[in-house]
């Protein structure tokens, strides 16, 4: 099969894979990040926010998640206005509007590495570089048919990383005299410089607005994007057709510094509005003019707010602290596997080219020095003779034969791996952006025609993938979404007089805003207040959503109880769900209380690493326990809904 066919269907199955939608739950911060805050933002829906967007401390800008969820919820705020489609605003669409729009940012990172592939000649990248192969490797990961589709800001850091490395290399093609196009050869037949060549080129493939914009994006974004642009900007800023110039290279730093400023303004002036600590209506010249230091002093900042936090160890040490070896020795295996290997079997090769480079780049300098030595010929002879050796000497230069390219696609993938590993707390989704990269350096080993090594790599590369994308893209908590989007239903078909308490045990948190809760109704209010509630008898719907997250069963009872007995206080009868793993469900019916709970449905798959399922109960004969295998499997790796009785 072709590579193009492979990408095609690839693609057709990333669309496919959000509209099912996938039922994994990866990590809260793919709906507590962007989701669950602009639907309180732009839909008015009660919900939960996290530390990351307190007032006091803001660490998040809100001008990505918007762009990334708000922008789809305006859309279908406006549709359900309109009236065109009444019951639009359903769980399903509120899930999936945000991700089909994240899978179009993903496109974008099709496009980039398409552009980097085929954007110029093949034989200047140093090896055979394939786009639509290149496609179809980055398409079968699963980190982006999972990681890639969700709500992640390193999504999003992915996404502005993939911009850099094209224009990056868009600049560094541009700056090639011994690039081969049409262009070049007619001047070249013209007898202009090299120099000449390399100067118009640079003034128009400079890409330093782009470039300076997207660099302060990805910092609003994630703090820690100048990790992955560093390897780029360093190319950038000090590669030229001469090879490396620290000189010209600092002067041509100076060039981010108008299309940076004016981005950080625009954030900065957009997070203070947010976060309240600026008034838009206040801000006049005057008022500048008369107390800037004021001013100045109540603008949020988020990204230094962001390195505040994390620089206090005692707040790390709330997320977890991980060995500083976890990114290299974990976290890279788990995310890209066999690409992962053959990144490790060429630190060799790497090592080996770089001395390779340090001693060419020795020889140059000699040989620069011998035609500036001094000469008896006449000065037009010496001149003559200089620019021709000038133009010989460029050719031996290693950059001047078209940047290795493999190089530079594995010191952008191995220097931010190294740059996050000093930071103590380390998750799998921190170097997904480093896939882009791998796949630019390796896509053409992953390939099933070869020798035995090959199809080895090739078999490993698709079962590697396949089993972490059913394990992270359905398994992996994969109960919580199902539940909520059945929750959902079941609380709209409740008439106005009654309650409705949704307690989620040993789950992670579940994102409220697909419930749909707003107006009147009220939610994540403990028992105790709503026993006051209760009491006072308020009239109207309410829906009370609480999260005991790993608390002990008799927490859990203990709740149920005082909410059960202040039930009997009121004539009005209230609904109350219990939602947690179906590894707890033999917990649950042996609490040893009057509460009688219910099981009504039970979400399958679901896979909770800290209530690891039982696998013995799946082994039991049929004539152990009346149950077909189906049913084992969905009672062991299942998320149980009850109702009280």
């Amino acid at each position: 099969m072709e590579a193009r066919t492979v990408w095609l269907t690839l693609a057709v199955l990333r669309v496919t894979l959000v509209l099912l939608p996938q039922s994994g739950y990866i990590h809260p911060d793919e709906f507590f990040q962007a989701p669950e805050v602009m639907a309180g933002t732009v839909l008015n829906y009660k919900v939960r926010l996290t530390w990351e967007w307190t007032e006091d401390l803001p660490i998040r800008s809100p001008v990505l998640p918007f762009l990334t969820s708000g922008i789809p919820f305006l859309v279908l705020k406006i549709i359900n206005y309109l009236g065109s489609l009444p019951e639009l605003l359903s769980a399903y669409t509120l899930l999936i509007a945000p991700r089909l729009w994240t899978m179009v940012l993903s496109f974008f990172v099709d496009y980039c590495l398409w552009r980097v592939c085929n954007g110029g000649e093949r034989k200047y990248m140093g090896g055979e570089m394939d786009g639509f192969n290149c496609l179809a490797v980055y398409s079968a990961c699963y980190v982006t048919l999972v990681f890639f589709t969700r709500t992640f800001s390193n999504t999003l850091e992915a996404v502005l990383f993939a911009g850099v490395l094209a224009l990056v290399v868009d600049s560094i093609k541009g700056r090639d005299p011994l690039s081969s196009s049409p262009k070049h050869k007619t001047r070249n037949e013209k007898g202009e410089k090299p120099s000449d060549l390399v100067h118009e080129k640079h003034s128009s493939n400079s890409h330093s607005v782009p470039l300076s914009a997207l660099i302060v994006v990805g910092v609003f974004n994630r703090p820690t994007f100048p990790a992955f642009a560093l390897v780029p900007m360093l190319y950038w800023t000090f590669y030229n057709s001469k090879g490396w110039r620290l000189k010209e290279g600092a002067l041509k730093a100076l060039q981010l510094v108008p299309g940076a400023v004016v981005t950080v303004i625009i954030f900065v002036v957009c997070d203070s509005v947010y976060f309240g600590s600026l008034d838009v209506h206040s801000l006049t010249v005057n008022t500048f003019l008369q107390s800037p230091s004021s001013l100045l002093q109540n603008l949020t900042v988020t990204p230094l707010n962001f390195l505040r936090y994390n620089m206090d160890m005692s707040k790390v040490k709330d997320h977890g602290l991980h060995p500083r070896m976890t990114h290299l020795l974990v976290n890279t295996p788990l995310s890209f596997g066999v690409l992962a290997v053959l990144a490790f079997a060429n630190i060799p090769a790497c090592v080996t080219k770089l001395f390779g480079h340090f001693k060419e780049g020795e020889n140059k300098a000699q040989i620069k020095s011998k035609l500036q030595a001094p000469s008896n010929e006449s000065h037009q002879k010496r001149q003559v003779k200089r620019t021709a050796d000038d133009t010989k000497m460029l050719s031996r230069i290693p950059c001047g034969k078209g940047v290795d390219f493999e190089m530079f696609f594995l010191l952008s993938y191995f220097i931010p791996i190294f740059i996050l590993s000093l930071i103590a707390h380390q998750e799998p989704r921190f170097i997904t952006p480093c896939l882009l990269p791998l796949v630019l350096a390796h896509h053409n080993k992953i390939s099933w025609a070869g020798g035995k090594l090959k199809k080895l790599l090739f078999v490993g590369f698709v079962v590697g993938n396949v089993f972490c994308g059913v394990l992270f893209g359905a398994m992996h908590q994969g109960g919580i979404v199902p539940s909520l989007l059945h929750l959902h239903h079941l609380v709209r078909q409740q008439n106005a007089t009654q309650k409705v308490h949704i307690f989620y045990f040993h789950t992670y948190m579940p994102p409220q805003h697909l419930l749909g809760i707003h107006g009147n109704q009220t939610t994540n209010k403990n028992v105790g207040h709503v026993v006051q509630q209760a009491t006072n008898g308020n009239e109207g719907p309410e829906v009370h959503l609480h999260d005991l997250a790993g608390a002990p069963t008799d927490v859990l009872f203990s709740e149920l109880e005082t909410l059960y007995q202040a039930e009997k206080l009121v004539k009005n009868h209230s609904l109350i769900y219990v939602v947690s793993p179906s590894s707890l469900h033999q917990d649950i019916n042996d609490h040893g209380t009057n509460m009688n709970l219910v099981l009504k449905e039970v979400f399958f798959p679901h896979l909770s690493m800290e209530d690891p399922p039982n696998i013995w109960d799946i082994v039991h004969t049929p004539s152990e326990r009346n149950t077909s295998l189906l049913e084992r499997l969905k009672f062991t790796f299942g998320l149980s809904l009850h109702e009280l009785n």
